[in-house]
């Protein structure tokens, strides 16, 4: 997994992302038919997160109209493909792009449920679950029914990677959802003090906000 999402092939990196979501607890899958997301990772019916990837793109230039308009289109393609009127309450369309900004007709049109990360985001996300799993696996001996779901969710929430944690909070403190912002956040000097510890995901409205420890 980590190793597909270090990757630009889209062949490579797709399947990856869709290990990445069943690590977190969803069932993660490329939805079958034609213009469908790259990944969906679904919690049941409590949330749907639709993962529009765009790794084989170069760091450079604009995340152009047409990739928000086919975002756009994410939630209701998994509705009718669900047969459910609406997705569940906090749903969400992420594009994973390496490029800096978004096209203005992009920002202009680009529906709520739509933002965008930095791969960076996603490669950052997968070690922390690796981990957590890892852990998970070495402790799990003579663990059973409660005793197993109590070490499996101390690990997650360790590593941060609940989807309380992965997803945003009132408190901000989510690492894929995070609040709209109107102008382009400034990149931190390199010779900045403090650890970058995740980019996080915005609206297209913007780039990306991070959060440091």
């Amino acid at each position: 997994m980590q190793h597909g999402l270090a990757q630009t092939t889209p062949a490579l990196y797709e399947p990856a992302l869709s290990t990445l979501g069943t690590l977190l607890g969803a069932a993660g899958a490329k939805p079958p038919g034609k213009g469908r997301c790259d990944s969906a990772w679904s919690w049941q019916d409590c949330l749907w997160l639709a993962i529009e990837a765009k790794s084989d793109e170069k760091p450079s230039g604009m995340i152009p109209h047409r990739d928000i308009r086919q975002a756009n289109d994410q939630l209701r393609l998994l509705c009718a493909d669900r047969h459910q009127d609406a997705p569940p309450a906090g749903s969400a369309t992420i594009i994973v792009s390496p490029k800096p900004a978004v096209a203005r007709d992009g920002i202009i049109s680009a529906e709520a449920h739509v933002h965008v990360i930095s791969p960076v985001v996603m490669t950052d996300l997968a070690r922390d679950a690796a981990q957590a799993w890892d852990e998970i696996l070495a402790g799990r001996a003579g663990h059973s029914g409660t005793a197993l779901r109590e070490l499996v969710t101390a690990a997650l929430a360790r590593h941060s990677v609940l989807p309380s944690q992965v997803l945003d909070n009132p408190e901000g403190n989510g690492t894929l959802v995070h609040h709209r912002v109107e102008h382009r956040a400034v990149w931190p000097a390199s010779s900045t003090s403090h650890q970058i510890r995740w980019l996080r995901i915005v609206t297209v409205t913007s780039l990306c906000l991070w959060r440091v420890r």
